[in-house]
């Protein structure tokens, strides 16, 4: 029965149906190896008008699949000249119009995941529709392909999510110039830490990083981790290439044993050789 009806699918359903076969045996034997090696082995054998057929319909397909699918047809896609390339990348947003149900039009935008990380070129007309999006998972496949140097074509839309979504654009607002858009929505990230009681590590990195950014403005929040956070102190005055005491510095590395070694590095990244010669003569004569 099985074989009357792969025969009727012609060839290219024919793959289809293994695959979904295979998916089948996963379920049962839910041997995550195995599943994964034969299918890997089905795509090796299958020739492009098979995988240009699976691509197009991944939507019936387990995650894991179609996954394995994008990468393997975007690795094919590198042999088209660009022009067809470009066609194919550009029918996705349409494709993804075209389905009712919020699974299927997720498996077709993580294609362009996979166009991404095989280096196709993604063209902004299409980035924008996935940045624009209002489904989430839609908006960060689009984040996850904006090249650092074409954030400040983005940056409205960027900053508009943020306002609208919540959703957080922060190592783009620190990868691009100031604007004043992006200077207030970085003073509002800012005020969020700073009215924490307690930070993260990563969170101590990313406010650290905003005052780096727009240290001119915001010198009295710098000083005030003089006495509240003296490890994010330096760090960021050595990042601003400012001069700090001598007598602060030198307490300082007194007072953090444990980082001992990371702190004489930076005091000289910061040029001040005369504390340098300071713990010298303590630590050696």
């Amino acid at each position: 029965m099985l074989g009357t009806r792969l025969r009727r699918r012609g060839k290219k359903g024919i793959v289809m149906d293994i695959i979904k076969l295979v998916e089948n045996l996963r379920r049962n034997d839910e041997n995550e190896f195995v599943y994964i090696a034969l299918l890997k082995s089905i795509l090796k054998i299958a020739n492009s008008e098979q995988i240009d057929f699976l691509f197009n319909n991944i939507i019936f397909l387990s995650k894991k699949s179609y996954q394995l699918i994008c990468s393997e047809y975007s690795s094919r896609l590198l042999l088209l000249d660009k022009s067809e390339q470009e066609k194919i990348v550009h029918s996705i947003p349409k494709k993804i119009d075209m389905q009712t149900k919020y699974f299927p039009k997720i498996r077709l935008a993580y294609s362009l995941l996979a166009f991404n990380e095989n280096k196709i070129s993604i063209p902004n007309d299409v980035l924008q529709y996935f940045i624009n999006s209002s489904y989430y998972s839609i908006r960060k496949i689009g984040y996850l392909c904006l090249d650092k140097n074409h954030i400040d074509l983005f940056l409205e839309n960027l900053i508009k999510n943020y306002d609208e979504f919540d959703d957080d654009i922060l190592h783009f607002l620190l990868d691009t110039k100031l604007t004043d858009q992006s200077e207030n929505t970085l003073k509002t990230y800012l005020k969020y830490y700073m009215d924490q009681d307690y930070l993260s590590f990563q969170e101590r990195i990313d406010r650290n990083n905003i005052l780096i950014k727009i240290c001119d403005l915001e010198t009295e929040q710098i000083n005030n981790l003089k006495e509240t956070d003296p490890i994010s102190y330096v760090y960021i005055m050595k990042s601003i290439h400012k001069y700090i005491d001598t007598n602060y510095l030198y307490n300082m590395f007194y007072s953090f044993e444990p980082r001992k070694t990371y702190l004489l590095g930076w005091f000289i990244e910061l040029g001040n050789h005369e504390v340098i010669d300071k713990i010298a003569l303590k630590e050696f004569l």
